[in-house]
């Protein structure tokens, strides 16, 4: 196995949790192990092949947008309502 198919996905997660302090910590620390431990030798592919899957959902995991922080929650119109701006009177 290969490790450089796993940067793909950890850039995806690194790119996703750069807004956040706390998201960008876990998912580097977690894209470095998984970096240093792709390189080691493993004799077989599925020893290799799950704990590199379950490091890359723990990093896709951790560079997730919580609810309730990050982007503010959008309100759409109701079917037929026209969407207006929002303006002080």
């Amino acid at each position: 196995m290969v490790s450089y198919y796993l940067w793909p996905p950890l850039a995806v997660a690194m790119v996703a949790a750069a807004r956040d302090w706390s998201r960008l910590v876990p998912t580097g620390c977690v894209a470095v192990a998984l970096t240093f431990f792709s390189q080691i030798f493993w004799r077989n592919p599925w020893s290799w092949w799950t704990p590199m899957v379950t490091g890359l959902a723990l990093a896709l995991f951790f560079a997730r947008v919580r609810s309730g922080t990050g982007a503010a929650s959008q309100v759409l119109p109701e079917p037929g309502e026209q969407l207006a701006a929002d303006r002080a009177p």
